[in-house]
């Protein structure tokens, strides 16, 4: 008789790019030469303006010419272009790094023909009927330097023989009302536009904006096609292009040019992708919301990241461990906010520059009961940082670092910011194997361990805690109310004390199911997804390199193996540090942060499953297992703490 859980599968392998055949070439053309082979596909080189919308609101526009810049062959279907392009329209980040993110304020769709252009106008007019349009805020990446844009995108599609080609248009505008109003009181794109018109100056434009009046791209089909939608063979036949229309008779400049060539490359290269069924092999934003996180990311930049770079005393990079902090800080409290702040938490949010809601409004923005440790903190940012944005909890470390000394000083004011915490920094040596032992000798209500370092209810952080990583959901599941924990890998660590070296790890679908009880059945196809997560496989394989059969299981992960094709040691050190997760009782939860580091996965654990006892029991094997091999780092050398005789790490600054 098959198991319950026998139609469940490992894990989903993250999608290879070999799997996909290779793209053709981007094989473009630019300006005038573009106009001769435009023939060819029934489109000439003039576009006129929509007769309804935003230009004949404003009166403007009549008599312009569009200018083509540049065209190339379409490499897949119309459908798989329009994609792109509301994609492109909802996340505009992925052609411009100066761009943050866009904030679609209105989406209507037209259900009549509500507005035409004309494209062509000597070898027939291509007919355009308006069916969506969107109006997005751009918003910068440097909100407090650079200003929003608030842009008009139009789609239209023709209503020709083929009726398969493609527009979209946008149209950077700018406010002709007086007064600020409120979204919520517009009833669609027509009223918004009463209340805007197009940009009259070009140094109205952003800088992160091309500086016209608007760009047009489009989806142009083959006349000789008959009907219906091109598949990847007629697609070929077709043309994608990007006009601009200039301000006044100003010639478009030649970066103006480059631009639209990177953009169309950009769609060209997505729509390929896209046909072929592409999905991005690293999954980002599954926990936290990304509009949530970039906010309180630059709230927290924007108050603290220029002192904190001035004042840096480590002989570390700062701009990367500050931002990374920052960035983290950031991340924690969203995701506090949602794991604990219930229905409140997960209420969308806008948090403005110089806002500190969380200071005030403790009931959405939640945080753990019992705080937070960060275990082994190294530099001590995340912990001075968490405090000032008012979250309780400590962190504690081997030795003191130099900056130590800079964020336990008292109240001091930070350019106009003042900061009112010092940080909770403690110097403390973890025996955490004698510790997790004495832990589960003792009954779980029992007061006779000093819990002062882990209060009931804690959240312990392991940021790059080398050793500890291994060792903290161990920690978790002895603790008598640990409310859950972040896991970031770096140096690979095992349970044992000793380097992991395995290339592989695999955990098999019948023992997921024993850590799992009856009614938590339903969450073993998820569990088995995230342990399967992680970063792409691509590294190259070693010619001697070969499989090697080792036995599965925390107890093994010590195991040396040879690189075997597809292999990635940091892909099965994500996968053995999250099954210890669920052997020790808890749910796994995986998520790529926005953190600029190279070991950016976080294991994500606030949840139970299964029985608290097993679970503790398991534990007590595995401490076991462990036997002389884990120690407690003591002081050596320069005061750099370590726990066996392999090699020293220490990555927190």
């Amino acid at each position: 008789m098959a198991s319950w859980y026998s139609d469940i599968p490992i894990h989903t392998a993250p999608p290879v790019l070999n799997a996909i055949p290779p793209r053709p070439p981007f094989e473009h053309t630019l300006g005038a030469a573009q106009h001769e082979q435009t023939k060819s596909t029934g489109a000439a080189k003039s576009l006129k303006l929509p007769s309804d919308g935003l230009w004949a609101t404003n009166q403007q526009g009549e008599g312009q010419q569009w200018e083509h810049v540049i065209q190339c062959k379409a490499v897949a279907d119309v459908e798989s272009w329009s994609t792109v392009m509301l994609e492109l329209v909802r996340h505009p980040e992925r052609n411009s790094s100066n761009i943050l993110r866009a904030d679609i304020l209105l989406d209507e769709v037209k259900e009549s023909e509500e507005g035409h252009a004309s494209l062509g106008a000597q070898e027939g007019q291509l007919q355009w009927t308006l069916h969506r349009q969107f109006v997005r805020r751009l918003l910068p990446r440097r909100p407090g330097i650079d200003s929003h844009l608030d842009q008009l995108c139009s789609f239209f599609q023709s209503s020709d023989a083929a009726g398969f080609s493609r527009l979209v248009v946008y149209t950077p505008l700018q406010c002709s009302v007086a007064r600020p109003f409120d979204l919520s009181t517009v009833a669609g794109t027509k009223e918004w536009l009463s209340r805007h018109s197009a940009m009259t100056d070009p140094e109205q434009v952003p800088f992160y904006h091309p500086a016209v009046k608007a760009l047009a791209f489009a989806y142009l089909s083959d006349s000789s096609h008959t009907g219906g939608i091109p598949d990847d063979s007629s697609a070929a036949a077709n043309i994608l292009s990007i006009s601009a229309l200039p301000f006044g008779s100003a010639q478009l400049s030649p970066t103006i040019r480059r631009i639209c060539t990177t953009l169309l490359k950009t769609i060209h290269t997505h729509t390929w992708g896209v046909s072929h069924s592409y999905v991005t092999r690293v999954p980002q934003d599954r926990l936290v919301p990304k509009e949530m996180y970039q906010d309180v990311y630059l709230n927290l930049k924007h108050r603290w990241a220029g002192y904190l770079v001035k004042e840096w005393r480590e002989g570390t990079d700062p701009e990367k461990h500050v931002h990374e902090d920052l960035a983290l800080a950031a991340w924690l409290m969203c995701l506090w906010r949602i794991k604990f702040g219930g229905a409140a938490g997960e209420e969308e949010v806008t948090v403005g520059l110089k806002e500190r809601p969380w200071l005030t409004d403790s009931q959405s923005w939640s945080r753990p009961p019992g705080g937070f440790v960060d275990v082994g903190c190294g530099n001590g940012l995340l912990v001075w940082l968490l405090n000032n944005e008012g979250y309780e909890g400590h962190g504690f470390d081997l030795r003191p670092r130099k900056s130590w000394e800079l964020f336990q000083t008292g109240a001091s004011t930070i350019e106009g910011q003042v900061s009112t915490r010092c940080a909770d920094l403690r110097v403390q040596t973890l025996d955490a194997i004698r510790f997790i032992q004495d832990l589960l000798e003792a009954p779980q209500d029992a007061s006779g361990n000093d819990l002062s370092l882990f209060p009931p209810h804690c959240f312990l952080i392991g940021n790059h805690a080398d050793e500890l990583t291994p060792i903290l959901p161990l920690l978790s599941a002895a603790l008598p109310s640990c409310a859950g924990m972040l896991n970031i890998p770096c140096c690979a660590w095992s349970v044992e004390g000793v380097r992991f070296n395995k290339a592989k790890y695999s955990v098999t679908r019948e023992e997921v199911a024993e850590l799992l009880d009856l009614p938590q059945r339903s969450l073993l196809k998820s569990q088995m997804l995230e342990l399967g997560l992680g970063p792409p496989v691509d590294a190259p394989v070693p010619r001697k390199a070969k499989a090697s059969a080792s036995p599965s299981g925390p107890s093994a992960a010590c195991a040396s193996s040879a690189k075997t094709p597809g292999g990635s040691r940091n892909v099965a050190y994500l996968s053995y540090v999250s099954h210890l997760h669920l052997l020790c009782g808890w749910l796994v939860e995986k998520e790529a942060l926005r953190i600029p580091s190279t070991k950016n996965w976080g294991i994500v654990s606030t949840r139970k499953v299964g029985s608290e006892v097993a679970a503790r029991d398991r534990v007590r094997t595995l401490i076991e297992g462990v036997g002389g091999g884990w120690k407690a780092r003591s002081r050596e050398g320069e005061g750099k703490w370590f726990l066996s005789a392999a090699e020293k790490g220490d990555h927190r600054g």
